[in-house]
């Protein structure tokens, strides 16, 4: 978000199309004060046997953050100076996409696949090691870029490999 409300107009959104979709399917919504923030959490009940983290959402000022609980409050708990912007990795994907956008978004892959890799049951954990790991450890980030100066606009997908 770019200002306080529209990071208030993301939430609302996301509210309303809970509250649309929500009921019907067992979805839940609560919220709970933390760092001088309202986090909203969404609850979703089990599917095919697997259970679904709670995600959480929070508007504060012009950010907007969604995510799980953990993540979320960990947002907020980030000192000015210390988030994703101020990041290596980040800076360097962005940097290669063209700078910032109108719309930026960033992956960090190898954060994404050492945590994935935590749940994979002991059993798979040899095959995945040497039939899957070795593939997938090149992959470093991945940073998307719109941007709509005028009446032109232009997006830019990289891959940064490590």
């Amino acid at each position: 978000a770019t200002d306080p409300a529209g990071a208030a107009r993301i939430l609302g959104q996301a509210k309303a199309a809970l509250a649309l979709a929500g009921g019907a399917a067992g979805i839940t919504y609560t919220e709970q004060a933390y760092a001088g923030a309202t986090i909203g959490i969404v609850t979703i009940p089990p599917m095919g046997g697997g259970a679904i983290p709670a995600l959480a959402v929070t508007a504060q000022g012009d950010l907007f953050a969604l995510g799980t609980l953990d993540f979320v409050k960990g947002i907020l708990d980030t000192p000015a100076g210390g988030g994703l912007a101020a990041q290596a990795g980040y800076a360097h994907a962005m940097d290669l996409a063209g700078g910032a956008g109108t719309m930026d978004a960033y992956v960090n892959i190898t954060g994404l696949r050492a945590g994935l890799e935590t749940l994979i049951p002991a059993t798979e954990k040899a095959s995945y090691d040497t039939n899957v790991q070795p593939f997938l450890e090149p992959f470093d980030a991945v940073a998307v870029i719109a941007k709509a100066p005028t009446t032109t606009r232009t997006s830019r997908i990289v891959l940064v490999f490590k």
